[in-house]
């Protein structure tokens, strides 16, 4: 076996990895539908942010859009030096005045584009950020209001209080 086999393997196994994930999020694939699948398929068998996908679901939407806002931040960033080159090459060689003023607007549009792509994106993934901290942190204290008497009589105060500030 060659050593680059093992590359590719490992490429594979990330690419099924995020098809899976998006079509998760998308709503296309439940939760538990591929649980087992996920960690045999990609090698992802220690990977704790899987356990936040069923918190993201309900902002799969704007995940979505963050998704847009970093896609058109990655392709603007590949523009810029592209239209930089037009306008050394196009806009300084011109003899007509006109064209480095048209070729310095689609430069100033680019920039524009991507930094608006990147205000959008940086605003929506803080926004999912916290919006899913919120929502694991309600669904601790939703499962330690439901344990039972018993377990609190077991365990001491400080452990619990510790568990849930520091976890």
């Amino acid at each position: 076996m060659s050593p680059n086999v093992g590359g590719i393997d490992r490429i594979l196994r990330i690419v099924i990895g995020i098809a899976l994930i998006v079509a998760t999020v998308a709503g296309l694939l439940p939760i538990w539908g591929w649980i087992g699948v996920v960690p045999l398929a990609t090698g992802l068998i220690g990977c704790p942010l899987l356990g936040l996908l069923p918190f993201l679901r309900p902002y799969r939407h704007r995940a979505w859009l963050a998704l847009l806002a970093l896609t058109v931040a990655a392709v603007s960033t590949l523009v810029l030096p592209m239209a930089f080159r037009v306008l050394i090459d196009q806009g300084f060689s011109s003899r007509n005045a006109g064209h480095i003023n048209q070729y310095f607007l689609m430069l100033f549009g680019v920039a524009v584009v991507l930094a608006l792509a990147t205000a959008g994106r940086f605003y929506l993934v803080s926004w999912l950020g916290e919006r899913v901290t919120a929502d694991v942190r309600s669904a601790v204290y939703r499962h330690v209001i439901s344990m039972s008497p018993q377990y609190f009589e077991t365990t001491q105060t400080g452990e619990v209080l510790s568990r849930l500030t520091t976890d």
